[in-house]
């Protein structure tokens, strides 16, 4: 069950991005996209993660060499899983 003040925030979120619309009394509506809209949209997210992953590095102490070995490592085995068998 999830409450909702969660709730609230996840649709004021998804609003304040762009993706959703909400007209009082009607409801939310997924917000109208062209295929650039949503590459960038995809784009930044994926920004945001790789933000948030070099932040927990810097603060477990992680070097930028090391990080960046890390991800090659992990590109690599993660394209692995895609190759035929």
């Amino acid at each position: 069950m999830t409450s909702v003040i969660t709730t609230k925030r996840a649709y004021s979120e998804l609003e304040n991005e762009g993706i959703i619309v909400t007209r009082p009394g009607l409801g939310s509506f997924v917000a109208n996209f062209t295929y650039k809209d949503l590459g960038t949209i995809r784009e930044e997210s994926v920004k945001e993660c790789i933000s948030d992953l070099i932040s927990v590095a810097k603060l477990v102490g992680i070097s930028d060499e090391k990080l960046l070995d890390m991800v090659k490592k992990a590109l690599k085995e993660e394209a692995g899983r895609y190759e035929p068998q």
